[in-house]
């Protein structure tokens, strides 16, 4: 399987009503644009001029329908108080 690679784009101001981009890569080239909104959810495949777009009620439907379930990870993330305090403990000697 091909390494992929994310790139997520911001709107430069804090506008709520802008997308974010993610651009995505699969083995150096680019896949795709998925176009996050508060409405809507879209996919721009490379060198289309088209968007599919889901509603968030359908990509939930989607995503348990298709999706494949992973369970969820038991490591604590970071910044979590279990992890900051394994952090000041080592810092403590």
């Amino acid at each position: 399987m091909p390494a992929h690679q994310l790139a997520v784009i911001l709107p430069a101001n804090a506008v709520f009503s802008s997308d974010v981009d993610v651009v995505v890569n699969s083995g150096g080239q680019l896949l795709g644009t998925l176009a996050v909104s508060k409405g809507s959810i879209d996919w721009i495949p490379r060198g289309s001029q088209s968007r599919w777009r889901l509603g968030w009620e359908r990509f939930d439907d989607v995503m348990q329908q298709q999706g494949r379930h992973v369970s969820k990870p038991t490591t604590p993330k970071r910044g979590s108080p279990r992890r900051r305090a394994a952090a000041t403990a080592r810092r403590r000697g």
